[in-house]
């Protein structure tokens, strides 16, 4: 008479089962499921340290016969179908019990010494260093019986993942090598390309490190950021830093760079190529500048009655260097080229900015189709001001047609001039912003903004656009006046005061008692209006109905 332990039995029985599941289809009593979640890693001990969440393994026992069962695991590593590493048979872990019917989930951190260096071997010629090679990569697991390795109590099963390294980012602007012109109000925008955008191991949550640093005489862009404190260091999720302090020194070289991290934890070696860094780039921060306001007072009137028109320029022949950091006189006014975005035979298209002395402020601008003549003023182009809020839709902004106002909309456009503080006579000078910008004053205790919402500039002359709401409990949303085309030169507007009028009829009595009705211009009055100059609110004459 024969006698069986249960162990001994259960291997018996298994032995009988897998030859008859070669024929059959092979049964196992432990199943398994294992995932391996982006961005992989080239570097297998990431899966059991820092990114030891991103391998999980589900495994069952399902044996009707053994409460519980101790097994060990063998771990097959493959590169684009090809076994390159597995557990080295002479490895001897501790035993994992796995009990009846009951599912674990395993973490790669359960997995640390499986993958580490000295307990593996490699297959088929493959020299380990480390690092896996990039292409498709398998982590394969088969749990064995922990006292007989030749014994598999599960089919191999493998969580696979494309591992390749990104590209890091690219940096676009300041163009490296460029000329920056000195800004009085400090706003240089740096940006760069991400990427790994597209990328066969797409990586989430990615912040960049930009750096800045001053090179000093004897260093090169690379040494400098090696060897000096960082000016400014800042981690964001954005691809676009502006830069306004720390306030950068004229006439020196500076050079930045961005580093590209994994906001999860991830190690940036084994995601990026050269551990994530940018090439660096350098710029040139010329010599300070005059105050624009010299350039106005010696060429225009200063004062705020003055013509808002310019002599036509007559000299048509164009040049075909312009710059960064040119001056063109357009009309009556100065704009700083700050970037060339494109250019053919002496049109250009890019950006600029242009010292406004009435709104005290450098004026953000964009140039289409511009040509300048030899004597460095604009003989033709596009040249409107930048919008910074997407309330200042195109029927604010256009200077041409009519305007359609909208109390409530004013009233939001208002609130953010609030907000966000763009009264001209309360900002930095010479601060740099685009549209819109409020000319305020304070008449008997109340603050009145007249919003500009659009500036286009013409060889001869330049128009803006403004608008107002008055706010009040008995009128609504408000009473909303507007008006477009509005000349205007340096110091202020054509002929010294304007008008904007009322849109549409206002009557109180659909807020109160008082039926009173303020006229819009028509036919048989001028209506409603507010006059002003370049120091703003002037005057309220009411056309009226009673």
């Amino acid at each position: 008479m024969i006698t069986f332990n249960i162990k001994s039995l259960s291997l018996v029985l298994l032995l009988v089962l897998s030859r008859w599941a070669t024929c059959y289809g092979q049964l196992y009593p432990v199943d398994v499921n294992a995932v391996l979640i982006p961005p992989h890693s080239l570097t297998l001990t990431d899966y059991a340290l820092e990114k030891s969440q991103d391998l999980m393994v589900n495994l069952t026992l399902n044996d009707p016969v053994e409460p519980f069962w101790d097994v060990r695991f063998r771990i097959t590593v493959s590169n684009n179908g090809v076994d390159i590493l597995q557990t080295n048979p002479g490895y001897q872990p501790a035993a994992y019990r796995l009990n009846q019917y009951s599912t674990v989930t395993l973490s790669g951190f359960e997995f640390v010494d499986y993958l580490s260096f000295e307990n593996l071997v490699a297959l088929n010629g493959y020299s380990y260093t480390g690092v896996l090679p990039e292409g498709l990569n398998s982590i394969c697991i088969e749990v064995l019986d922990y006292n007989r390795q030749e014994i598999a109590l599960s089919s191999k099963i493998c969580a696979s993942g494309y591992g390749i390294l990104n590209d890091p980012p690219y940096p676009q602007l300041p163009l490296c090598g460029s000329d920056q012109a000195y800004q009085q109000a400090q706003n240089l925008v740096f940006t760069w390309l991400p990427m790994h955008l597209g990328s066969p191991n797409p990586v989430s949550g990615v912040e960049y490190e930009f750096t800045i640093v001053r090179v000093e005489d004897g260093y090169n862009e690379y040494e400098a950021v090696e060897a000096a404190s960082p000016m400014y260091q800042e981690t964001t999720t954005n691809t676009t830093i502006v830069l306004q302090d720390p306030i950068l020194e004229a006439g020196y070289t500076y050079a930045w760079r961005v580093r590209a991290t994994d906001s999860f934890g991830g190690t940036t070696s084994n995601l990026f190529k050269n551990d994530g860094y940018s090439v660096v780039c350098t710029f040139n921060y010329e010599e300070e500048a005059v105050d624009p306001l010299s350039l106005y007072e010696s060429s225009v009137s200063t004062e705020c009655s003055a013509s808002c028109q310019a002599d036509i320029p007559d000299n048509s022949e164009i040049i075909t260097d312009l710059s960064s950091g040119d001056q063109v006189q357009i009309g009556n006014f100065f704009m700083t080229v700050s970037e060339i975005t494109s250019s053919s035979g002496g049109f250009y298209d890019g950006k600029g900015y242009i010292f406004i002395p009435f709104l005290l402020s450098n004026m953000n601008v964009t140039f289409s189709d511009l040509t300048v003549n030899t004597d460095g003023v604009m003989f033709s182009g596009d040249v409107v001001t930048d919008i910074d809020s997407e309330l200042i839709t195109d029927n604010f902004s256009n200077t041409d047609g009519e305007m359609t106002i909208d109390a409530a909309e004013i009233t939001a456009i208002n609130d953010y001039i609030e907000d966000e503080g763009r009264q001209a006579n309360q900002m930095e000078y010479g601060s740099s912003l685009g549209l819109p910008i409020a000319i305020d004053n304070t008449i008997g205790g109340v603050t009145n903004n007249l919003i500009i919402t659009g500036i286009t500039f013409e060889p001869d002359i330049a128009y803006l656009n403004v608008v107002m709401s008055f706010e009040s409990a008995e009128a609504g949303d408000g009473i909303a006046f507007g008006g477009k085309g509005i000349c205007f030169h340096p110091y202020g507007i054509g002929g010294g005061t304007a008008q904007i009028y009322l849109y549409e009829d206002f009557s109180l009595g659909d807020y109160s008692d008082f039926d009173l009705t303020f006229k819009a211009p028509g036919d048989d009055n001028d209506g409603t209006y507010i006059a002003f100059d370049c120091t703003g609110f002037l005057e309220l004459n009411i056309e009226g109905e009673y």
